[in-house]
């Protein structure tokens, strides 16, 4: 990260319209399970390290991987690549 921050603004050339288009989304549904939610571990987004809220929108690249699509759409305008799996994620 620091040498990325030495050169300071990186970006992909990733548009807003093309990460629409590439990026499958969906609506959070929580799994249903019998252990209380208190007891189960909750999905953390691994971009912004928070939870997934029921109805939130789930952005998935094509390596499977998903994300809150907010915190996806930012950092595929910075990088092209999965944060987990470093797979492109959007080929031109």
């Amino acid at each position: 990260m620091a040498l990325e921050e030495s050169f300071g603004n990186v970006s992909t050339e990733l548009t807003e319209t093309i990460i629409s288009l590439h990026v499958t989304r969906r609506k959070f549904q929580p799994p249903m399970s019998v252990v209380s939610s208190e007891e189960s571990e909750k999905e953390l987004c691994c971009i912004c390290r928070d939870e997934y809220d029921e109805g939130l929108d789930i952005g998935r690249l094509v390596c499977g991987h998903e994300y809150h699509f907010c915190c996806i759409k930012q950092w595929l305008f910075h990088k092209n690549d999965c944060p987990i799996c470093k797979r492109t994620a959007i080929k031109l």
